[in-house]
């Protein structure tokens, strides 16, 4: 199973995950080695298959242009089903993880914590009109973006 950035400008990935079925017709995740390009900066070929998608996969240069899962000889297997992760923060609302906002008061200041739905939307009461807003997920994700509401708009700065 090989992923092939040539021509692509980065070809950073941060994770690929390949599913099988077993003889119980169950989705299992497929295991293998990773090989090709290897990587550089600590960002080597084996973190798209590490289940942590907050590592990723930064190309050397000059080198091959695909990193692919060896299963080994005989254990080849059909795909069903194939998950994939561009590099990122993790900075996406997620289900069922709290959540803080804050206000910008010549300091970062807390409104309230809010837990996000099943539908990943969340839910402040009592925010400050016309203010410079932050929201950080609790555990996950260092970067994160100021925003406002205009015409009830997020609007990103």
């Amino acid at each position: 199973m090989i992923y092939n950035f040539h021509g692509l400008p980065r070809g950073h990935v941060a994770e690929i995950r390949y599913y099988r079925k077993d003889k119980g017709g169950k989705e299992i995740l497929v295991a293998g080695r990773a090989i090709g390009n290897i990587g550089r900066y600590g960002s080597t070929r084996e973190n798209v298959y590490d289940n942590d998608p907050l590592s990723y996969f930064v190309p050397e240069d000059n080198k091959e242009e695909f990193i692919a899962l060896d299963l080994g000889k005989g254990n080849e297997s059909t795909v069903t089903k194939i998950k994939y992760w561009p590099r990122n923060d993790d900075n996406s609302v997620k289900a069922l993880k709290v959540y803080s906002l804050y206000y910008w008061d010549d300091v970062w200041k807390k409104i309230s914590e809010s837990k996000a739905n099943q539908d990943k939307k969340i839910v402040f009461k009592d925010v400050t009109g016309n203010s410079l807003l932050l929201l950080k997920e609790n555990n996950r994700g260092l970067e994160n973006r100021i925003f406002t509401y205009k015409n009830d708009k997020q609007i990103f700065w």
